[in-house]
């Protein structure tokens, strides 16, 4: 979450009816920005409906791994010191976020806690972490 993001949420706190405009006069900046803030807010789950309802739920949180298992078949038996064609297989894992996988898909409000690579794996491991349920706005 962003440092405008934290800011806009303590505003909201303090007044859930706050309009967009008098949120961005309190931060000196332009309203379509409070906007675009907000709905990233509503994206992340952090805000619920109209009114600004701050999402206080209870919630689970995981610390712990997340990553990409790859692991590679051979069509045939291996032979040793030569090719082995065969095939690799991607997916996502790690025991944390297999373990916040399972917690949300359960229903409970799950937050995942971890550190992923700023690469094509951990955009991967968000988006469908995200698609099964699991709150990844902490990583």
């Amino acid at each position: 979450m962003t440092q405008r993001e934290l800011e806009i949420i303590e505003i909201i706190k303090g007044d859930p009816f706050v309009s967009q405009q008098e949120i961005a006069d309190l931060l000196n900046i332009t309203r379509s920005s409070v906007a675009v803030h907000i709905t990233n807010l509503i994206k992340k789950g952090i805000i619920r409906g109209r009114g600004y309802v701050i999402d206080e739920r209870d919630h689970v949180s995981v610390i712990g791994g997340a990553n990409m298992d790859i692991v590679g078949y051979p069509f045939t038996k291996l032979r040793k010191y030569d090719s082995n064609p065969g095939e690799v297989n991607l997916s996502v894992g790690g025991v944390g976020r297999n373990i916040a996988e399972n917690l949300a898909r359960l229903g409970n409000h799950t937050k995942m806690f971890t550190v992923v690579g700023d690469d094509i794996h951990g955009d991967k491991i968000i988006t469908e972490s995200e698609s099964a349920g699991l709150d990844m706005s902490h990583v």
